[in-house]
């Protein structure tokens, strides 16, 4: 049974943004003390599934990238570092946009997909370098 003073620290500490990890260190509770807390507070579900379990911290990102997760949610969520969490939302992209930019290159007729081409790859001169690594030599 939790008390009504850590009950309020914990509340207080989730409202502050603190991590599950800092919120244990702090109240002296265990995770399992905050996720039901966390549900009432934000009314949120904070379960990432038995599909995330098992799954290495690259593969549970790129599952809530998919699933149109922000990236700020994805570092509450998966309790990762942010830059962490940008350097895997930057593979992400590479793997996933890649192909879509090699196929649409393939097609210059669609002035549309040829301007936002270009403007994704203006602001991402790192994958442009990958993709002309990868795309066929006929391009």
């Amino acid at each position: 049974m939790i008390t009504k003073e850590k009950y309020d620290l914990i509340v207080k500490l989730l409202k502050e943004g603190y991590t599950n990890r800092e919120i244990c260190k702090n109240a002296k509770c265990s995770p399992n003390e905050i996720t039901p807390i966390r549900k009432t507070v934000f009314g949120e579900n904070t379960d990432t599934g038995t599909e995330m379990k098992g799954k290495s911290i690259c593969a549970q990102v790129f599952d809530l990238l998919e699933k149109g997760y922000s990236l700020a949610q994805i570092v509450i969520k998966v309790d990762i570092d942010p830059d962490e969490a940008m350097r895997i939302q930057d593979k992400y992209l590479i793997v996933s946009k890649k192909d879509r930019i090699i196929n649409l290159s393939n097609d210059l007729k669609d002035m549309d997909q040829t301007i936002e081409i270009q403007e994704f790859l203006k602001a991402n001169p790192k994958q442009w370098n990958e993709i002309k690594k990868s795309r066929p030599t006929y391009l």
